[in-house]
């Protein structure tokens, strides 16, 4: 896609994959403003390119600060979200909905009172609900029937508002539902998901015995941020009729052995490891179906799962021994 002198707006790009993006975009000459509150993202994650973008301290939650977000925007891409591990979403879910309700309505509506022309959302997996099947597929008759958590129909919710803005208002818009996203730039605490969670109990706590929230037999797929970075770059361009679109695999991990992975990649070599299967472990298994991303964007990952996953945990690694890290208080 070209994007070179168009004015981009990244919401939430202080985070794992806005700060991705917001770098690619000014690598390909766009005029880019990144929009943050600082609550999950780090100015660490932007400050090679601080001096090229933008940068706007806001809570999207207030309408006048998504109105001096948008205002002289060619294109808004919507990352901004209250998220976080299961048992956040689990233990707070009216302030995961309200939060997210209100960051989407407030980006919409101020993009299309600004003149935008094209928003991208960045929607979840967790919008198929369990009844769905596995892999999931973007067509599945029961998507809405059912969802696992809040957070998930909250981002279903958004996706059916933003395809209304663009029946009503003509604003094209592209929807994308990520599956598993990690990369190092993520916060590594026990309140992130559970690649960075699991890799703060290995690098930061060296827990012994190593203890893993479930069964250990669900399963995920992952994807790195740099495929993901380039699903949405495609997107933008390929597919901008509000047509949702997953970016994941059909690959499914165990979460036992994803753990397992993460204690050889990060060097910890705990006597036991445990599964606390009296903790939340959400859907039991979840996987994308990516035919869709294939056929319309010519998009497939590059990496595999053990490449993704050891340059993340690499990436964690180094951050430890930089800086060390600290401790909140939750697992996804």
């Amino acid at each position: 896609m070209t994007v070179n002198g168009e004015r981009i707006l990244v919401t939430g790009a202080a985070g794992m994959i806005g700060s991705a993006l917001a770098r690619e975009l000014v690598k390909q000459g766009a005029t880019v403003t990144i929009a943050d509150n600082l609550s999950r993202g780090s100015l660490d994650n932007i400050k090679d390119i601080l001096k090229d973008v933008r940068f706007m301290k806001l809570d999207l939650t207030e309408c006048k600060n998504a109105e001096m977000a948008v205002k002289n925007q060619d294109r808004v891409v919507m990352l901004a979200a209250r998220l976080g591990g299961i048992k956040e979403i689990l233990d707070v879910p009216a302030d995961v909905a309200h939060q997210n309700m209100l960051i989407d309505i407030n980006t919409i509506r101020a993009a299309k009172n600004a003149g935008v022309r094209h928003v991208t959302f960045a929607s979840s997996a967790c919008s198929y609900g369990p009844s769905c099947d596995v892999p999931a597929r973007e067509d599945d008759p029961k998507m809405g029937l059912d969802f696992d958590s809040i957070y998930g129909r909250s981002k279903f919710y958004s996706e059916h508002l933003i395809r209304a803005y663009g029946e009503q208002y003509g604003i094209r818009s592209t929807i994308l539902r990520f599956f598993n996203v990690h990369s190092e730039h993520e916060p590594l605490s026990l309140a992130s998901h559970v690649i960075p969670c699991l890799c703060h109990k290995a690098m930061v706590l060296k827990q012994d015995p190593f203890e893993v929230w479930g069964s250990g037999g669900q399963t995920r797929s992952f994807l790195h941020t740099d495929d993901v970075v380039r699903g949405i770059l495609l997107a933008m361009e390929k597919a901008p009729d509000g047509t949702p679109i997953n970016l994941g695999t059909p690959e499914k991990i165990k979460i036992r052995d994803l753990a397992h992975k993460i204690l050889e990649y990060s060097g910890h070599t705990p006597k036991e490891v445990i599964f606390d299967t009296k903790m939340p472990e959400g859907v039991h298994d979840r996987c994308a179906n990516n035919d869709r991303a294939r056929e319309l964007l010519g998009w497939q990952p590059t990496m595999t799962f053990d490449e993704g996953l050891r340059k993340t945990v690499e990436g964690f690694k180094r951050k430890v021994d930089r800086d060390g890290q600290g401790v909140t208080a939750s697992e996804g």
